[in-house]
C-alpha cells in the first residue's frame, strides 16, 4: 500500500470523510439533474424561494446540508430523495428504472472497488443496475 492508499484508508475510519462524501455526491447529482434539465441556479433560486447566492452556496460543497434542504432541493427538481444505510464496505446497487415501475429494485452487496472519481461510480452503478 503507497502513501496515498493509506492516507485515504485512514480518511475512511472517520466520520468526517463519509460526511464530506455524502455532501458531495449529493450537490454532483444535484448539478447533473440541473444540467439535464436545463435549470440554471438562479430557476432553482426561484423555486425554492431562495436567493441565487444561496444555491451557489449549497452547491459549492462546502454546506451540512439538512434533511429538510435536500429534500426541498430534490422536490424543487421534480427528484426525490433516497436516504439508505447498507452494510459497512458495501455498495447497494439499484435501477431507478425499477423504482418507477414499482418492481422490487435489485440489491447486490458489492465488495470496495478502486474508482477515480465519483463520475466513474456513477457509471459503474448504471452497469451494475442494468446488468451490463
Amino acid at each position: 500500500m503507497n502513501m496515498f492508499e493509506k492516507m485515504i484508508a485512514d480518511a475512511q475510519t472517520r466520520n468526517t470523510y463519509w460526511e464530506e462524501l455524502a455532501i458531495i455526491k449529493f450537490s454532483e447529482e444535484v448539478c447533473q439533474l440541473m444540467e439535464k434539465q436545463g435549470v440554471s441556479r438562479a430557476e432553482l433560486a426561484r423555486r425554492l424561494n431562495k436567493s441565487q447566492a444561496w444555491v451557489t452556496k449549497l452547491l459549492g460543497g462546502s454546506n451540512n446540508f439538512t434533511l429538510e434542504t435536500m429534500v426541498r432541493v430534490s422536490r424543487a427538481l421534480g427528484g426525490e430523495l433516497n436516504v439508505r444505510v447498507q452494510p459497512e464496505g458495501t455498495q447497494a446497487v439499484w435501477d431507478e428504472q425499477w423504482e418507477r415501475n414499482q418492481l422490487a429494485a435489485p440489491q447486490v452487496d458489492m465488495p470496495p472497488m478502486q474508482i477515480e472519481n465519483y463520475r466513474d461510480m456513477l457509471e459503474l452503478h448504471s452497469q451494475a443496475a442494468v446488468g451490463l
